[in-house]
Parts: C-alpha cells; structure tokens; sequence
C-alpha cells in the first residue's frame, strides 16, 4: 500500500509538471503579443501586410517570383495615401490571424471573409469588394446546377465562404477542405473531386488556364464579400483604412485592379507553361540556399549544444553537487522531445522572435534547439557505451574530469555514435519543408510556388525530390569516409 501511495506521488508530480507547463504557453502569448497602434507605423513609416499568395488574381506570385494581385494593389494605395512604406509577406492563410495577433503584421489583406468567429480575434474593415461563390466542374462533366452536387465530393478552401457554405448546405461528408486554390484545382483537374466552389474572379481565372478541361456552372452560390483585418482594437488604423477604402471604391480603382490582375494572372500562366524550368530556376536556387543555410546552421547548434547537455547530464550524475545539471538536462531534453517542432516553429517565431520578425533566425533556432535534445541523447548513449575503465585510467594517470571527457572518452564516443549522428542530421533536413509555414521560401516552398502558377504538381515536386536525394547521398557518402577514417584512428 506503502509502494502504491509513493507511486500515485511521484505521478502526480510528473503530471502537475506537465500541467503548469502547458498552462504557461497558453498563458504566454497574452503577455507577449501586442500589435503596432498607428503612431507607432508612422513612427517607423513602414507598413506590413500579410497575405496568402495562392489566390488569384486577388494574390499570387507572378513569373518575376514577385507577390502581386488586386489586394497587393489595394494596399500599396492605401500605403502611399497615409505616406507609408508598403511591406508584404505571405504566409499560409490559417496562420493570418496570428500574425495580427502577435504583432507581427499590421494589417492582413488576403481575400478574407467577415465572420463572428474570427472577429473574436481581429478587427474588420468594411467590405471592399463584393463576389459570389461559383462552381467549377469538369468540361465532360454533365451537372448542370447546385441541386446536382448532393452527394458529390466537393473542394473547397479552408475558411472561406465556399466552405462555410458548402458544409452547411450539402453536408460535412461531402466536403474536401484545401489550404489554397490551386491545390484544389488540381484535384478537379485529376478528378480526385467532382467540382470545386470557389469565388466568380478567381473561378474565371482558374478556368481561363485550363479552357479545354473545366468549365463553370451558369450558377451562382451565395454572396461573399471581402474585408481587412488588423489586430482587435487597433481602431485608428482601421479608421484610416476605412475612410481609404471608401475612396477606392467609389472612384472605380478596386474593381480596375481586379480585372487588371485577371489579365495579367492569365499572361503569367501563359509564359510559365512555356518557360517553367528556366523562369524559375532563381527560385529553385534560392530555395537550396535557404535549406542548406538552415540545416546548416542548426546542425552546428545542435552538435554544439547536445554534447553540452550530455555531458552536463552526465556530470550531474557522476558528481551529486552538481545534480543541478543532470536536471536541466532531463527537462530540456523531455520539453523538446515531447513536443512536436511545428509548436517550436510557431512560438519561436510569433512568441519570442516577433519583434525581430526574422523568419530566418527563428527558424534556425527553433530546430537548432530541437535537433540539440536528439544529439544529447545520441552522445550520452555513446559516452556510456566507452567503457568506465577509460575515464578511470586517466584519472589515474593525473587527467582532470574534464580533460579526460573531451580528449578520451567524447572522441571515443562520436566514433560510435556516429551513424545515429548522420542518421539525425538527415532526418534534420528533411523536417525544414515546415518553415514554409512561416513563409520562409525552402525547396519545398520553392515548388508549391510553381505549382501555384502553373497547376503542375509533378515537375516541380519531382525536380526538388531529385534535389534532397542528390544532398542526402553527398552527405550520407561524406558520412563514410568519416567513418572509415575514425576505424583507423
């Protein structure tokens, strides 16, 4: 009964841990996060967007790899008319919000939908341009109406109206929810659904790219209109972009870039159908630059750091005074391991480097510290497995502890663990495709880019496939030699 009440102690314990654990990153964002009011902007006299650039023509990426659109062109207007200097980031569209949550942005435009939900978590322009919803099938396909939809398997883009609308009316069953548009188009294209609803401007652009194999229905859905967000509160800066947007619309300007950005959508998948692999061979290189940079440097923080907590863990052991750093070790270690490096990404970057707003630093960080709990682990197990009698020799023979770890026992160590090393390494550069979250351009961002533009999903994923397993294999063959040099040593 004894061992029993001891046990439920030290569980309760471990699990009270958790909990305040967990509380406090819930908790932080609430002190941390505070947007820009608009003094603050005029102060600086730079004024951040953020966008989602996979929805044309309101946003997308045009054959320059520039991010351009209607909403692009709306806001520059509404930049130059309060005298500030227009910045623009794209980042994935459910991430938005966030942004103007934590201050990372100040003002969203992305082809957004009012809704009570997430006015609980922004501030809304009045709307600045009104659509409808508008269905898309196959040319062959013989639906004539929504009414023939029952039952269908139905594409839509996550958080707007299409879904909303989709889901209440023909039911979740049916309803195949995507991140951007063209993802979904090119589902319909390959006839993984049966339609794709999504708004009239963006429906013609669609269509105009692929003439000969969609069409649309003569149908339209239910009523959409877009608005602004900024962070909730932000009121001046709202006020301003709505006394902005008023003029816009009343002299024509909004609908003039619509149709302005139809055209010119349609004259970019044109020279990218044609030019696909010379266009974007900049882009492609810069998303090599990006991974390799990144893994790059994470490695170094992770080698650097992980042997540092292995042998603080180990110390701490060794030597009771210093159980401090055994701990450390152990909670740092159970943090990071336990917790899945989207939710470091993410904190990273819109918690602790929000002010800085580097995406590449956040980024380097977040995975620099999560590979560094795999390596402690990895060098421990290695350390352990050199045979007590090393460190005791040279004791003996007048080494100090520190002296005998780093020239005796860690060479000894790596030398063993050094397959689980490259091992993690890999697997290292293989997570960096999620800093695209962040909007970070990697090589896989790179191809998302392309497949944007062009609604071709195999070149582009094929030639950065061929590009990791080209690095994987240099790296797995340098790993090799490495090896072979450290048997003869």
């Amino acid at each position: 009964m004894v061992c029993v009440f001891i046990l439920g102690g030290f569980v309760f314990k471990k699990i009270f841990k958790i909990f305040i654990f967990v509380l406090f990153l819930f908790c932080l964002p609430h002190y941390v996060f505070a947007y820009r009011d608009f003094q603050e902007i005029k102060s600086s006299k730079k004024i951040k967007m953020i966008t989602n650039a996979e929805f044309a023509p309101f946003e997308y990426i045009d054959e320059t790899g520039k991010i351009c659109g209607a909403d692009i062109d709306i806001a520059q207007k509404i930049a130059e008319k309060m005298g500030f200097i227009l910045e623009v980031e794209s980042v994935e569209f459910d991430s938005i919000l966030i942004s103007l949550q934590n201050g990372s942005a100040d003002f969203a435009l992305a082809a957004i939908t009012y809704s009570d939900e997430k006015a609980k978590n922004a501030s809304f322009s009045n709307p600045y341009f009104k659509t409808t919803q508008r269905i898309i099938v196959p040319k062959t396909s013989k639906m004539q109406n929504s009414k023939e939809l029952k039952e269908k398997k139905i594409g839509v883009v996550l958080g707007y109206k299409g879904d909303l609308y989709c889901s209440e009316i023909f039911g979740e069953d049916y309803v195949v929810r995507y991140k951007n548009a063209p993802s979904a188009f090119s589902d319909l294209l390959n006839s993984r659904i049966d339609a794709f609803v999504v708004d009239d401007f963006t429906a013609q652009s669609l269509v105009n790219t692929k003439p000969d194999a969609v069409k649309i229905i003569n149908e339209t859905l239910t009523d959409e209109e877009y608005v602004i967000g900024v962070a909730k509160d932000n009121k001046e800066l709202l006020e301003n972009i709505n006394k902005i947007l008023e003029e816009l619309k009343s002299s024509g300007e909004i609908e003039k870039f619509v149709d302005e950005n139809k055209t010119k959508n349609l004259k970019t998948y044109k020279t990218n159908e044609n030019n696909i692999y010379i266009r974007y061979v900049p882009l492609i290189l810069e998303g090599l630059k990006n991974t390799m940079l990144l893994t790059l440097c994470a490695v170094i923080i992770g080698a650097a750091l992980g042997i540092l907590l292995a042998i603080c863990r180990l110390t701490g052991e060794e030597n009771k005074k210093l159980k401090i750093l055994s701990l450390i070790s152990k909670c740092y270690t159970s943090i990071i391991r336990g917790t899945p490096i989207i939710i470091q990404l993410f904190l990273m970057y819109y918690v602790v480097f929000k002010f800085l707003g580097n995406k590449f630093t956040a980024a380097i960080i977040a995975f620099g510290l999560n590979s560094a709990a795999y390596v402690a682990e990895i060098v421990r197990a290695g350390i352990e497995s050199v045979g007590k009698g090393q460190l005791d020799a040279s004791r003996s023979l007048g080494l100090d502890y520190k002296t005998s770890m780093i020239n005796i026992v860690i060479p000894q160590a790596l030398k063993n663990v050094m397959p689980a090393l490259v091992n993690e390494f890999v697997s290292l550069l293989k997570e960096t495709p999620l800093v695209g979250l962040i909007g970070l351009t990697d090589l896989s961002r790179s191809s998302d880019v392309i497949r944007s533009v062009t609604y071709d999903a195999l070149t582009p994923l094929l030639i950065v496939a061929i590009i990791y397993l080209v690095i994987i294999l240099i790296l797995l063959k340098f790993s090799s030699l490495v090896e072979r040099k450290l048997k003869k040593c």
